[in-house]
């Protein structure tokens, strides 16, 4: 499907960003209301380290010069 690896790296980085805009738009709607506050939180730090792990997982391949799963 990819023709070169680095293809796979801009399919893996599509979805990472548009998930990531989902669950921090759900964080600040949340947010928005006094009771949504802690589950705000959770939703942003749980984000927060799911979008960690897809970048260092990213470098790590791209460095090691290798695709990334589909």
């Amino acid at each position: 499907m990819y023709r070169t690896y680095l293809d796979s790296h801009f399919g893996w980085q599509i979805p990472t960003f548009w998930y990531a805009l989902l669950w921090m738009t759900i964080a600040v709607i949340l947010f928005m209301t006094v009771i949504g506050i802690v589950f705000a939180y959770i939703v942003a730090v749980g984000a927060g380290i799911w979008i960690s792990y897809r970048i260092i997982r990213g470098w790590i391949a791209l460095n090691e010069g290798r695709s990334m799963p589909i």
